[in-house]
């Protein structure tokens, strides 16, 4: 899909920046089709991606060190390379494990993280790597939430320069801290150690 001078509006998930200070995000409205697009900006709004079915669910899109972009589209991972003033979308993993996934960040070997909410175990979320392996993507499950002290329903990750994985959780966490009506908790921050 050629790179479009369409606007994006409505931003979902949150932005991310490659190496070169280009901020990458999505959008819930705009693009070609007005259902949703990836953006670039860099010099000036770029949609580089537009959504056909509305289905971008507010993920986020996180950039590799080659300048790719990558994101979830329903069950699918999709990569959006740079070719020729084009941006061109490949679904690189069939998303098959349970919940939702949503995409973190690149660790330093390149390996991808994310999370997926109502996934795992215990239906509560999950952790995953993906590790690039012979032109595909191998997954790896890192954690499962249980839905009670550690929390449920992951909603983003990140690394520190240890190598040490943080993040936090929309629900769960102590039950006791937190009085609101219907609760499932009010969530909780997390770190996963290597």
């Amino acid at each position: 899909m050629a790179i479009s001078d369409g606007d994006a509006w409505n931003p979902a998930g949150r932005i991310t920046i490659d190496t070169s200070g280009n901020v990458y995000g999505t959008s819930w409205g705009g693009g070609t089709y007005g259902v949703g697009a990836v953006y670039m900006q860099g010099g000036g709004e770029q949609v580089i991606y537009s959504f056909q079915n509305g289905s971008s669910h507010g993920t986020s899109v996180v950039p590799d060190r080659a300048g790719n972009v990558y994101g979830t589209v329903g069950q699918a991972i999709f990569e959006l390379s740079p070719s020729d003033n084009e941006w061109v979308y490949t679904v690189v993993y069939q998303w098959l494990e349970s919940g939702y996934p949503n995409l973190g960040t690149f660790d330093a070997a390149g390996n991808l993280y994310g999370i997926a909410s109502d996934g795992g175990a215990y239906g509560a979320g999950s952790i995953f790597k993906l590790i690039p392996s012979g032109g595909g993507w191998t997954y790896t499950d890192i954690y499962d939430f249980t839905g009670g002290s550690d929390g449920k329903d992951p909603s983003g990750i990140i690394f520190d320069t240890n190598g040490n994985l943080y993040g936090s959780t929309y629900d769960g966490g102590d039950l006791s801290q937190c009085v609101v009506e219907y609760s499932q908790g009010c969530g909780a921050v997390f770190e996963i150690t290597p």
